[in-house]
């Protein structure tokens, strides 16, 4: 039995959403993660705008699908968030001269 393309969508979703959650897990928070992310978000909302224009009938798991993608949107969103926040919190610690942290004192 062919798998439905909804099916083949929502479990490429999955696979979107355990990549996020693997490269979060080990503090993968860069620029270049979450290009590669938000590349791979792009192609699926194409996927799906294909899939919606070609389905006639209004499948059953259509409505599932679009909440994978929102899912997917939502969990890129807040990796972009750990992506910003930890490229600042780099970027406050280069920019210390010598490297050392201000004390309480010389705040």
């Amino acid at each position: 039995m062919q798998q439905s393309p909804y099916t083949e969508f929502i479990e490429r979703c999955d696979g979107f959403e355990e990549e996020i959650r693997r490269e979060s897990a080990a503090g993968k928070f860069t620029y270049a993660e979450l290009e590669e992310n938000d590349e791979d978000l792009k192609k699926l909302q194409s996927w799906f705008e294909k899939i919606r224009k070609l389905d006639f009938y209004s499948a059953s798991l259509g409505d599932q699908a679009q909440m994978k993608l929102e899912q997917c949107a939502t969990l890129l969103d807040a990796f972009a968030d750990q992506v910003f926040n930890a490229q600042s919190e780099n970027a406050t610690i280069n920019a210390v001269p010598s490297g050392k942290l201000p004390t309480s004192s010389e705040n």
